[in-house]
Protein backbone atom coordinates (compact mmCIF):
# COMPACT_ATOMS: atom_id res chain seq x y z
CA UNK A 1 0.00 0.00 0.00
CA UNK A 2 1.37 3.45 -0.98
CA UNK A 3 1.33 6.32 1.53
CA UNK A 4 1.07 10.02 0.73
CA UNK A 5 2.49 12.57 3.15
CA UNK A 6 1.47 16.24 3.33
CA UNK A 7 3.48 18.85 5.26
CA UNK A 8 2.04 21.79 7.23
CA UNK A 9 0.96 24.57 4.84
CA UNK A 10 -0.84 27.92 4.85
CA UNK A 11 -0.63 31.37 3.29
CA UNK A 12 2.20 33.70 4.30
CA UNK A 13 -0.27 36.06 6.02
CA UNK A 14 -1.79 33.27 8.16
CA UNK A 15 1.68 31.95 9.11
CA UNK A 16 2.63 35.48 10.27
CA UNK A 17 -0.61 35.95 12.25
CA UNK A 18 -0.56 32.54 13.99
CA UNK A 19 3.27 32.62 14.43
CA UNK A 20 3.60 28.99 15.68
CA UNK A 21 6.73 27.28 17.04
CA UNK A 22 7.63 24.39 14.71
CA UNK A 23 9.22 21.25 16.14
CA UNK A 24 12.88 20.46 15.46
CA UNK A 25 13.19 19.83 11.64
CA UNK A 26 9.39 20.26 11.15
CA UNK A 27 8.68 21.96 7.80
CA UNK A 28 6.18 24.75 7.12
CA UNK A 29 5.21 25.73 3.55
CA UNK A 30 3.74 29.03 2.27
CA UNK A 31 1.21 28.16 -0.45
CA UNK A 32 1.15 31.62 -2.03
CA UNK A 33 4.96 32.29 -2.12
CA UNK A 34 6.37 28.71 -2.55
CA UNK A 35 8.72 29.43 0.38
CA UNK A 36 9.44 27.10 3.27
CA UNK A 37 10.89 27.19 6.78
CA UNK A 38 12.21 24.49 9.13
CA UNK A 39 11.55 24.67 12.85
CA UNK A 40 14.09 24.36 15.67
CA UNK A 41 11.62 23.74 18.51
CA UNK A 42 12.39 27.15 20.06
CA UNK A 43 11.88 30.15 17.74
CA UNK A 44 8.40 31.16 16.46
CA UNK A 45 7.66 31.26 12.73
CA UNK A 46 8.37 35.00 12.28
CA UNK A 47 11.92 34.58 13.71
CA UNK A 48 12.89 31.64 11.43
CA UNK A 49 14.86 32.06 8.14
CA UNK A 50 13.36 30.80 4.86
CA UNK A 51 14.93 27.70 3.32
CA UNK A 52 16.88 28.03 1.11
CA UNK A 53 18.05 31.55 2.11
CA UNK A 54 15.44 34.10 0.95
CA UNK A 55 18.21 36.44 -0.28
CA UNK A 56 18.85 34.20 -3.30
CA UNK A 57 17.60 35.76 -6.58
CA UNK A 58 16.17 34.27 -9.76
CA UNK A 59 12.88 33.55 -11.49
CA UNK A 60 12.86 29.75 -11.04
CA UNK A 61 11.25 27.63 -8.35
CA UNK A 62 12.93 27.07 -4.95
CA UNK A 63 15.65 24.35 -5.09
CA UNK A 64 15.60 21.50 -2.60
CA UNK A 65 18.64 19.87 -0.99
CA UNK A 66 20.40 17.23 -3.15
CA UNK A 67 23.30 14.83 -2.72
CA UNK A 68 26.57 15.18 -4.67
CA UNK A 69 26.24 14.31 -8.39
CA UNK A 70 22.44 14.74 -8.47
CA UNK A 71 21.02 16.54 -11.54
CA UNK A 72 19.12 19.60 -10.27
CA UNK A 73 17.50 20.62 -13.57
CA UNK A 74 18.08 21.74 -17.15
CA UNK A 75 17.50 25.06 -18.92
CA UNK A 76 17.80 27.03 -15.66
CA UNK A 77 19.03 30.63 -16.10
CA UNK A 78 19.81 33.49 -13.78
CA UNK A 79 21.30 31.40 -10.94
CA UNK A 80 23.51 33.21 -8.44
CA UNK A 81 25.63 31.04 -6.10
CA UNK A 82 27.28 32.78 -3.13
CA UNK A 83 28.74 31.74 0.18
CA UNK A 84 32.05 30.61 1.62
CA UNK A 85 31.34 26.98 0.68
CA UNK A 86 31.08 27.57 -3.13
CA UNK A 87 34.50 26.90 -4.66
CA UNK A 88 33.84 26.60 -8.46
CA UNK A 89 30.93 27.00 -10.87
CA UNK A 90 31.37 25.53 -14.42
CA UNK A 91 29.05 25.19 -17.39
CA UNK A 92 29.64 22.41 -19.94
CA UNK A 93 27.14 21.60 -22.71
CA UNK A 94 24.35 23.42 -20.84
CA UNK A 95 25.04 21.56 -17.56
CA UNK A 96 26.01 23.82 -14.64
CA UNK A 97 28.27 22.21 -12.05
CA UNK A 98 28.60 23.82 -8.61
CA UNK A 99 31.39 22.63 -6.34
CA UNK A 100 30.72 23.21 -2.65
CA UNK A 101 33.51 22.45 -0.19
CA UNK A 102 31.36 22.68 2.91
CA UNK A 103 29.77 25.63 4.57
CA UNK A 104 30.38 27.16 7.90
CA UNK A 105 28.12 25.87 10.64
CA UNK A 106 25.53 28.30 11.94
CA UNK A 107 24.73 26.93 15.36
CA UNK A 108 23.50 29.42 17.96
CA UNK A 109 25.54 30.50 20.95
CA UNK A 110 25.60 28.14 23.92
CA UNK A 111 23.99 29.06 27.21
CA UNK A 112 26.01 31.16 29.64
CA UNK A 113 27.92 29.30 32.33
CA UNK A 114 26.97 29.65 35.98
CA UNK A 115 28.58 32.44 37.95
CA UNK A 116 31.60 31.56 40.09
CA UNK A 117 31.45 31.70 43.88
CA UNK A 118 32.38 34.96 45.58
CA UNK A 119 35.91 35.29 46.96
CA UNK A 120 36.52 35.40 50.71
CA UNK A 121 36.51 38.79 52.39
CA UNK A 122 39.89 40.42 53.12
CA UNK A 123 41.14 40.97 56.65
CA UNK A 124 40.19 44.20 58.39
CA UNK A 125 42.85 46.94 58.57
CA UNK A 126 44.37 47.93 61.93
CA UNK A 127 42.70 50.76 63.81
CA UNK A 128 44.42 54.18 63.74
CA UNK A 129 45.92 55.61 66.92
CA UNK A 130 43.79 58.03 68.98
CA UNK A 131 44.62 61.73 68.75
CA UNK A 132 46.10 63.49 71.78
CA UNK A 133 43.71 65.34 74.13
CA UNK A 134 43.73 69.17 74.10
CA UNK A 135 44.95 71.11 77.15
CA UNK A 136 42.35 72.38 79.68
CA UNK A 137 41.73 76.16 79.86
CA UNK A 138 42.76 78.03 83.03
CA UNK A 139 40.09 78.73 85.69
CA UNK A 140 38.97 82.36 86.19
CA UNK A 141 39.61 84.15 89.51
CA UNK A 142 36.77 84.43 92.12
CA UNK A 143 35.24 87.89 92.76
CA UNK A 144 35.67 89.49 96.22
CA UNK A 145 32.68 89.36 98.71
CA UNK A 146 30.82 92.71 99.42
CA UNK A 147 30.67 94.23 102.92
CA UNK A 148 27.48 93.76 105.10
CA UNK A 149 25.22 96.88 105.56
CA UNK A 150 24.55 98.35 109.03
CA UNK A 151 21.20 97.57 110.84
CA UNK A 152 18.50 100.36 110.91
CA UNK A 153 17.07 101.80 114.15
CA UNK A 154 13.60 100.61 115.44
CA UNK A 155 10.59 102.96 114.78
CA UNK A 156 8.40 104.40 117.59
CA UNK A 157 5.00 102.71 118.45
CA UNK A 158 1.84 104.26 116.85
CA UNK A 159 -1.15 105.59 118.85
CA UNK A 160 -4.32 103.41 119.38
CA UNK A 161 -7.15 103.78 116.83
CA UNK A 162 -10.69 104.99 117.60
CA UNK A 163 -13.52 102.47 118.36
CA UNK A 164 -15.51 101.21 115.38
CA UNK A 165 -19.26 101.83 114.75
CA UNK A 166 -21.93 99.29 115.85
CA UNK A 167 -22.79 96.49 113.42
CA UNK A 168 -26.11 96.40 111.48
CA UNK A 169 -29.07 94.29 112.72
CA UNK A 170 -29.32 90.63 111.68
CA UNK A 171 -31.89 89.38 109.05
CA UNK A 172 -35.28 87.91 110.14
CA UNK A 173 -35.64 84.12 110.54
CA UNK A 174 -37.42 82.03 107.82
CA UNK A 175 -41.17 81.27 108.07
CA UNK A 176 -42.39 77.87 109.37
CA UNK A 177 -43.75 75.18 107.03
CA UNK A 178 -47.50 75.12 106.20
CA UNK A 179 -49.75 72.55 107.86
CA UNK A 180 -51.06 69.54 105.90
CA UNK A 181 -54.33 69.90 103.90
CA UNK A 182 -57.56 68.45 105.29
CA UNK A 183 -59.21 65.41 103.67
CA UNK A 184 -61.63 65.94 100.73
CA UNK A 185 -65.37 65.87 101.34
CA UNK A 186 -67.62 63.10 99.96
CA UNK A 187 -68.71 63.31 96.32
CA UNK A 188 -72.26 64.56 95.70
CA UNK A 189 -74.84 62.53 93.70
CA UNK A 190 -74.66 62.59 89.88
CA UNK A 191 -77.04 64.94 88.06
CA UNK A 192 -79.73 63.65 85.67
CA UNK A 193 -78.80 63.22 82.00
CA UNK A 194 -79.73 66.05 79.64
CA UNK A 195 -82.19 65.66 76.79
CA UNK A 196 -80.94 64.15 73.54
CA UNK A 197 -80.31 66.84 70.89
CA UNK A 198 -81.39 66.66 67.25
CA UNK A 199 -79.08 64.70 64.90
CA UNK A 200 -78.54 65.68 61.27
CA UNK A 201 -75.08 64.45 60.20
CA UNK A 202 -74.89 61.16 58.28
CA UNK A 203 -73.05 59.41 55.42
CA UNK A 204 -74.27 57.56 52.32
CA UNK A 205 -72.73 54.97 49.96
CA UNK A 206 -75.16 55.84 47.12
CA UNK A 207 -73.89 57.35 43.82
CA UNK A 208 -75.33 60.75 42.92
CA UNK A 209 -74.53 63.37 40.26
CA UNK A 210 -74.10 66.80 41.89
CA UNK A 211 -76.06 69.71 40.41
CA UNK A 212 -79.53 68.10 40.17
CA UNK A 213 -82.44 67.12 42.45
CA UNK A 214 -82.83 63.52 43.56
CA UNK A 215 -82.68 61.18 46.49
CA UNK A 216 -80.09 59.19 48.50
CA UNK A 217 -80.18 56.85 51.50
CA UNK A 218 -78.44 58.03 54.67
CA UNK A 219 -78.70 57.25 58.38
CA UNK A 220 -81.96 56.49 60.22
CA UNK A 221 -83.41 58.37 63.20
CA UNK A 222 -82.32 61.84 62.01
CA UNK A 223 -84.30 65.06 62.64
CA UNK A 224 -84.77 66.34 59.06
CA UNK A 225 -88.19 67.77 58.15
CA UNK A 226 -89.45 69.12 54.81
CA UNK A 227 -88.25 72.62 53.79
CA UNK A 228 -85.00 72.32 55.83
CA UNK A 229 -81.71 72.85 54.00
CA UNK A 230 -79.37 69.90 53.54
CA UNK A 231 -75.66 69.99 52.62
CA UNK A 232 -74.64 67.10 50.33
CA UNK A 233 -70.80 66.96 50.10
CA UNK A 234 -68.24 64.57 48.56
CA UNK A 235 -65.35 66.69 49.88
CA UNK A 236 -64.66 70.38 50.44
CA UNK A 237 -64.32 70.96 46.69
CA UNK A 238 -67.47 69.05 45.59
CA UNK A 239 -70.80 69.82 47.31
CA UNK A 240 -74.31 71.33 46.92
CA UNK A 241 -77.02 72.68 49.23
CA UNK A 242 -80.70 71.77 48.57
CA UNK A 243 -84.12 71.90 50.28
CA UNK A 244 -85.44 68.63 51.83
CA UNK A 245 -88.68 67.39 50.26
CA UNK A 246 -89.13 64.16 52.30
CA UNK A 247 -87.16 62.12 54.84
CA UNK A 248 -88.04 58.62 56.18
CA UNK A 249 -86.56 58.16 59.69
CA UNK A 250 -87.01 54.37 59.48
CA UNK A 251 -85.24 53.82 56.12
CA UNK A 252 -83.04 56.94 56.09
CA UNK A 253 -84.10 57.87 52.48
CA UNK A 254 -83.98 61.61 51.52
CA UNK A 255 -85.52 63.41 48.59
CA UNK A 256 -84.45 66.98 47.82
CA UNK A 257 -84.91 69.75 45.24
CA UNK A 258 -82.56 71.39 42.72
CA UNK A 259 -79.46 72.81 44.45
CA UNK A 260 -79.61 76.23 46.08
CA UNK A 261 -75.80 76.46 45.67
CA UNK A 262 -73.25 74.25 43.91
CA UNK A 263 -69.46 73.87 43.94
CA UNK A 264 -68.08 70.83 42.13
CA UNK A 265 -66.21 69.34 39.20
CA UNK A 266 -68.12 67.31 36.61
CA UNK A 267 -68.79 63.64 37.20
CA UNK A 268 -70.72 61.19 39.35
CA UNK A 269 -69.49 60.96 42.95
CA UNK A 270 -70.21 58.60 45.87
Amino acid sequence: MAFRIQIRRDTAANWAINNPVLLQAEMGYETDTNKAKFGNGVDPWNDLEYFPNASATGSGSPIDTFFSGTLVGTGITGLNFTGSGVSTVTDTDGVTTVTITGGTGGGGSGTSGTSGTSGSSGTSGSSGSSGSSGTSGSSGTSGSSGTSGSSGTSGSSGSSGTSGTSGSSGTSGSSGTSGSSGSSGVTGPAGTSGLNGDRYQTTSSDYFTLGVSGGITGGTGLSYTPAQEILIAYNYLNYQTSTVITYDTNTGFFTFEQPLSLDCVSGTLS
